[in-house]
């Protein structure tokens, strides 16, 4: 079932050894749980923003579900040619995983901000504190008083892009958890050429020569009908092209005919 969520045909599933059928399985509930984890950032980075749980649950839903159609497409899409020679070494391509790994590298960053020490926390503190002092010193100035819109946006901010400056500073954690965070979201590209290329391999095979019989049953129709329609014709002699006994075609009577004129 979870390789089906994936893209993998059913028919073609059906044609390879069960314990493999069971490898792609597991390979596809760890892409499914990588989804989650690519979507989980941008839900917490909106959330910090917005202050909307169901906005943050939708916009990581939806990311989540890209992330999930671009792999069924890759499933479904990708693969040998049938014109070209099935190779004995297959392996999934690298091109799509090196996208996704550079996705996963910028998602790593809104993903730090679920770690953030007390100091960080702090620190945004002050700064916030330290906007609202300047911001009603401001207002003194001009003769204003009392709460104003501003100053109630201030209180709510979280500073996302300050809170992640701070992460930074050192940066060894927040390298840690980039590395963390790719290598689980990018761990089912690894397994599917390492643990899984087994399983990866006989599913390549079963779609290839499905794709070839495809399209030898398509050339065998093709053939048939021309035979039908070149049969409608009364100067039509089987086999076609015609055998040397057959009326001489267009070209032979034009040179005939070139040579009987210059005679």
């Amino acid at each position: 079932m979870s390789a089906e969520i994936l893209g993998y045909d059913k028919a073609l599933l059906a044609a390879i050894p069960p314990p493999l059928r069971r490898d792609l399985d597991s390979l596809s509930q760890a892409w499914l749980v990588s989804c989650a984890l690519f979507g989980f950032p941008v839900g917490l980075a909106l959330w910090l923003v917005e202050h909307s749980l169901i906005l943050a649950f939708f916009a990581s839903f939806v990311t989540s579900l890209l992330v999930l159609n671009l792999l069924r497409l890759l499933t479904s899409g990708s693969g040998t040619a049938p014109d070209l020679p099935l190779k004995t070494g297959y392996r999934p391509s690298l091109t799509p995983m090196v996208l996704l790994f550079g996705l996963a590298l910028i998602l790593s960053q809104p993903a730090q901000l679920l770690h953030a020490s007390d100091d960080v926390r702090r620190q945004v503190a002050e700064h916030r504190e330290e906007l609202i002092v300047s911001h009603r010193a401001a207002l003194l100035e001009v003769g204003e008083s009392g709460e104003d819109h501003f100053t109630k946006e201030i209180e709510t901010c979280e500073f996302v892009v300050l809170r992640l400056s701070l992460l930074w500073d050192p940066p060894q954690k927040a390298l840690l958890f980039t590395l963390l965070y790719v290598g689980l979201t990018m761990l089912p590209a690894a397994l599917a050429r390492t643990s899984y290329l087994k399983a990866s391999r006989a599913y390549e095979r079963v779609r290839y020569r499905k794709s070839r019989a495809e399209i030898g049953d398509l050339e065998e129709e093709t053939r048939r009908a021309v035979q039908r329609a070149i049969e409608s014709y009364p100067t039509y002699r089987p086999p076609w092209p015609f055998p040397p006994e057959a009326p001489l075609s267009l070209t032979q009577k034009a040179s005939t005919q070139g040579r009987g004129a210059s005679s």
